[in-house]
This record gives C-alpha cells, sequence and structure tokens, in this order.
C-alpha cells in the first residue's frame, strides 16, 4: 500500500447525541497525474453503524447527506472544531467532498474502495486531519483522526525481519566504530642477534621482553643454527 493516511478509532463529535456509533476504518492515498488541480485522494472505507435512511431514495444534497469527507480539523476533541472541508480551492473550485456518499446495507454497513477525490492538496497533509461521517439530515456523527502509515518500511514486514535486521544493523555498526583505530599488539615470535653465550633471544611477548630460543635454535660459539630456524 505504501504511503497512506488511516483513522484512528471513530468518536461522536460534539453536539451529537443520537443513536448511531460508527465503527470502522478510513484511508487515504495519493492521487496525482503532476499538477495540483488533479492531486488529491484516493479514500477507501469499511464502516459499519451507519444511519439506515442513507438508503432511501430521496436525499437533499445541500445539506451534504451521507457522506465521508476528511475536515481540516485536528482534533475530534469536543471544544475542537472539526474545521471545513480538506480542500484547495485555488485549483479545485467545485468542493468534491458531498459527492463521496455510502450506501449502507441492511446491516448499517458500507464498504469502497479507491474513490478518487480531486481536492487539489497532496495526501500527506491529510495527516493529523479528522474524517467526519454525516447521516442523512446531513449532521456529524462520527468523527476519527487520520494518522500516516507507510506500508513500505522494512519496520512494517513482521518481527521475523526485524529479529535479523536489529543484530545485523548492532554488529555494522560496531565494525564501523573500530575503523581507523590502531590493531592491539600482536604476539611476535622473531630471532634476534645471539647473546653473549651464544644463544639466540626470542622475543616472544607482547610487551617486547626478550626470551631465550631453545637450545636447537643456537650453537657453540654463537653462531645460529640454520636448521632450527
Amino acid at each position: 500500500d505504501g504511503w497512506h493516511v488511516v483513522t484512528d478509532a471513530f468518536v461522536r463529535p460534539a453536539g451529537y447525541e443520537g443513536p448511531l456509533r460508527v465503527s470502522g476504518e478510513v484511508r487515504a492515498a495519493g492521487l496525482s497525474n503532476g499538477h495540483l488541480w488533479d492531486t488529491g485522494q484516493l479514500v477507501s472505507y469499511d464502516l459499519s453503524g451507519l444511519d439506515p435512511a442513507c438508503r432511501e431514495a430521496h436525499l437533499d444534497l445541500k445539506v451534504h447527506p451521507c457522506s465521508v469527507s476528511i475536515h481540516t480539523g485536528s482534533s475530534c476533541d469536543q471544544s475542537v472544531s472539526l474545521g471545513g472541508h480538506l480542500l484547495d480551492t485555488e485549483w479545485v473550485p467545485m468542493d468534491p467532498w458531498p459527492a463521496l456518499l455510502y450506501l449502507p446495507s441492511s446491516d448499517g454497513s458500507a464498504r469502497a474502495e479507491a474513490v478518487e477525490v480531486i481536492t487539489g492538496v497532496p495526501v500527506q497533509e491529510a495527516s493529523g486531519k479528522v474524517v467526519v461521517v454525516n447521516d442523512a439530515s446531513g449532521r456529524h456523527v462520527a468523527c476519527g483522526l487520520l494518522r500516516a502509515v507507510d506500508d513500505d518500511s522494512p519496520w512494517k514486514l513482521g518481527p521475523g525481519v526485524v529479529w535479523v535486521l536489529v543484530p545485523a544493523l548492532i554488529f555494522a555498526a560496531s565494525y564501523i566504530g573500530t575503523c581507523g583505530q590502531e590493531p592491539e599488539a600482536e604476539a611476535r615470535d622473531v630471532l634476534s642477534e645471539p647473546d653473549s653465550s651464544g644463544r639466540l633471544l626470542l622475543d616472544s611477548d607482547t610487551d617486547g621482553t626478550p626470551q631465550h630460543a631453545p637450545a636447537a635454535l643456537a650453537r657453540p660459539g654463537g653462531e645460529a643454527s640454520s636448521a632450527g630456524i
């Protein structure tokens, strides 16, 4: 699905005390052909608890009945205005949201998939705004806050993938952190010049302290034995 916005749980807006209890989900993805005048949202919804009166044939379209629309408000709190319809009138002079109607079944549910709504507003600007559902009389009966979702993110691929990614990222970070550091001292086995007794000195300590080589590596007279080297 990629980047889109989706509603949290619906609540009853201020002033509505009727019997309807709308639930479900509304989501909107981006719609654009490269110009603001044909930019908008692809709206999908799956709702229940809708107004059964919206099944009637005669509705007053002037009051925006039975509609699902995105508003400019940023909260469903009863003390905050829901705002007007999300729309850039400079590019889209006619409000498209009243045309997004729902027709509920006998059980009060309705679904729609990828309905084009040209608003002149990129879908990114819908994040943090509210979705409002109207009844047959045009009253606001439900409100839901939109939040952004990115299904293309690797963190959406499931816990199995995350358990693989996290250790890999930790290993990569630790490896990068060691780049440029001086390597720790390594043990050295270096034969040096023979001492006064004719024995070779074997430097095998990391601190450079000389140790006597085995007798097989030295011969009397201070000459090193090539057989043992």
